[in-house]
């Protein structure tokens, strides 16, 4: 008995030792303090460290439905409450308040709930920087088709849209010429987008539509076509698996040079009658 007491003490010396060298602290409310005496009154788990990480975790499981850090607000009627909180401001202008890196997704954002209101699936936003503000930068190479951006849907911009256009991006400028006879081809079309349920995830516009068929436009200016992919169904899901759907798309930005200069060229033609004409008068 009297060992068995003995090794109890041990275990209990040794125990406060090595709570007292990490330094925890359960106060009476039941906040857990970790590296701090005095854990903050508002989290049960207040955990403070100075080397690369205060907190980490693992886990092995193999499941598709695996997350290694779970955070959920179970109240109610909180309009800003957050599940997840990130801020990292070491210095005026510098420090990440996030930071996600998947082999498939790197992050994914829904807003799907029930009820009355606006969903915002993201919202981003940058100001009070003395040099130039991006809300949003993102960019896609390597790959066999890249998108820096890819919209399921309508896409409205409130200030300008503009191409980088400066000469000293191009090479190989040159003049368009008689571009007047492939325009007069084109073949300008009304249409509506199929209803084929195979379609319905792209989120076609609705109502009617005008434009070219890509395969017609093809035939007459083919740097204007292009083959796109759209992701499968299960892919916007979160799974991997499904076909994406290929289709062609077109360029209408950079019919606008091709038709200002079949104007010029008509209006040439017009220049050229009326020249014509007026010396067929004279005479």
């Amino acid at each position: 008995m009297k060992g068995k007491l003995l090794l109890a003490a041990f275990v209990g010396f040794a125990l406060s030792a090595e709570i007292a060298r990490a330094q925890l602290t359960i106060t009476t409310s039941g906040q857990i303090g970790i590296g701090i005496t005095a854990p903050d009154l508002n989290t049960k788990l207040h955990v403070v460290h100075t080397n690369y990480y205060a907190g980490y975790f693992t886990t092995n499981a193999n499941s598709a439905t695996t997350k290694v850090l779970r955070a959920e607000y179970t109240g109610t009627g909180s309009y800003d409450a957050r599940a997840v909180y990130g801020r990292s401001v070491p210095m005026a202008g510098k420090g990440f308040g996030g930071e996600f890196i998947g082999g498939y997704i790197g992050v994914t954002a829904t807003a799907t709930t029930s009820g009355t209101g606006n969903r915002y699936g993201v919202i981003a936003s940058a100001g009070n920087g003395s040099n130039v503000i991006y809300g949003i930068y993102a960019s896609g190479v390597n790959g066999a088709t890249n998108y820096a951006g890819y919209f399921s849907g309508n896409v409205t911009v409130t200030g300008t849209f503009s191409n980088p256009s400066d000469e000293k991006l191009k090479e190989n400028v040159d003049s368009l010429r008689a571009v007047l006879p492939l325009v007069t081809k084109l073949k300008p079309v009304s249409f509506t987008y199929t209803k084929d349920s195979q379609y319905q995830h792209m989120n076609l516009p609705s109502g009617a539509q005008y434009g070219f068929l890509a395969q017609d436009l093809e035939t007459t200016f083919p740097a204007l076509v292009d083959t796109a992919s759209h992701p499968s169904l299960a892919e916007l899901e979160g799974r991997e698996g499904g076909e994406p759907i290929i289709y062609k798309s077109i360029n209408s930005m950079a019919l606008i040079p091709i038709l200002v200069e079949a104007i010029k060229e008509q209006q040439k033609m017009i220049d050229d009658l009326k020249a014509q004409v007026n010396s067929l008068i004279q005479k």
